[in-house]
């Protein structure tokens, strides 16, 4: 067979090219609106499947509550650090602990939030310092997690967010993601794919139970001696402190009060330092001039290394308990007596 010119050749690939990118776009289309079954269940962070689980299992239990409730709002210092259920007993109200994943970052974290608070709720606000330094709206994980499992994020977005959510959609990511769901299709959903925190370990207030001491192991241990913190002053421009003030504001204008906490953590040397004792006082600023009443100093929720978990912001089941104790003098003389179960 006598070969095409290369002119004829390098016309015939283009439109071979130009007739497969239809049949690309729907493949595309269908693995990220998800029929189920192209639903991406597999992502190489595991927490994907268990967020995706949290959300589902809190916002239902948060949504049953009647009446004013406490919503205790952050990442997973939040969610690892807190009894919802006692607090609720010691001070009489419907507490519940609305704590995630820090890796989302603050703008997608508090979004998630201001979907599921309503008129009469209070909620306490305790950001680990790391989100305050963010300088872009999102990294890779929330935008592939909101692509994939919450699009109404997309539509809540302000439009000036728009390139800087797409410049963070990681293409290899949706690569994996197909690849995954043509081989994986019929495995397990996310909720079953093994990773180090489990969704039914989630009590019906919003509290992690799996945190237990006796299942902390050496590589949890060395990865908190690693896990070194850094404390810049606050800088109100940048996206962490932006998205803060743009959630208190939502809230004040939904007539829900916004209390401020502190992050339960590991308590080590940088904290006895000038530059800790700098941020923590611009904090105390940044909430005053929001309007915001600050609960106790970051001191008190502070502890020592064998009442944490897997990482300086994740509490064991001791540490729980004594931050617990903390937050619920804290909130005792803030509580409405009118938002008491006993009136």
């Amino acid at each position: 067979m006598t070969p095409l010119p290369p002119r004829r050749q390098a016309r015939r690939f283009l439109a071979w090219l130009l007739a497969s990118i239809p049949a690309w776009l729907a493949l595309l289309f269908l693995v990220w609106f998800g029929i189920p079954p192209l639903k991406p269940y597999l992502y190489s962070n595991n927490d994907i499947g268990w967020v995706r689980d949290l959300y589902q299992r809190k916002e239902q239990d948060l949504a049953a509550i009647t009446g004013p409730r406490l919503i205790l709002v952050g990442g997973s210092s939040v969610h690892f650090g807190f009894d919802a259920e006692k607090i609720s007993q010691a001070l009489g109200v419907e507490a519940f602990d609305f704590g995630s994943h820090a890796g989302l970052d603050l703008t997608y974290l508090l979004d998630r939030a201001d979907r599921v608070t309503r008129p009469g709720d209070t909620v306490v606000l305790m950001v680990e310092y790391p989100l305050f330094r963010t300088t872009a709206p999102f990294t890779a994980l929330p935008v592939f997690y909101s692509s994939f499992h919450d699009k109404s994020f997309w539509w809540r977005l302000p439009p000036a967010y728009w390139p800087a959510y797409a410049s963070q959609f990681d293409l290899r990511l949706l690569w994996s993601a197909i690849i995954d769901n043509a081989t994986h299709w019929k495995d397990a959903p996310l909720g079953n794919v093994p990773g180090p925190y489990r969704a039914e370990n989630i009590d019906r207030r919003g509290s992690e139970r799996g945190n237990t001491a006796a299942s902390i192991t050496d590589g949890m241990r060395a990865t908190v001696q690693a896990d070194n913190q850094i404390f810049p002053r606050l800088d109100r421009d940048l996206f962490g402190a932006r998205a803060v003030r743009a959630f208190v504001e939502a809230q004040q204008q939904k007539r829900v009060r916004v209390l401020a906490g502190w992050p339960p953590t590991l308590r080590r040397v940088e904290h006895d330092q000038p530059a800790a004792a700098l941020l923590f006082q611009d904090l105390r600023d940044f909430w005053r001039d929001l309007g915001v009443p600050v609960l106790g100093n970051p001191y008190q929720f502070m502890v020592d290394e064998e009442m944490v978990y897997d990482t300086s912001f994740h509490m064991n089941e001791r540490g729980q308990a004594a931050v617990t104790e903390q937050l619920i003098q804290d909130l005792r003389p803030a509580i409405d007596p009118a938002e008491r179960n006993d009136g």
